[in-house]
């Protein structure tokens, strides 16, 4: 769940896709 977020920083549009395969 943190990487998430460092990623979220990083690319928003890459967040967007982690949090779909977390689902």
């Amino acid at each position: 769940m943190q990487g998430g977020t460092m990623v979220l920083k990083a690319c928003p549009l890459g967040n967007l896709n982690i949090n779909q395969i977390i689902r």
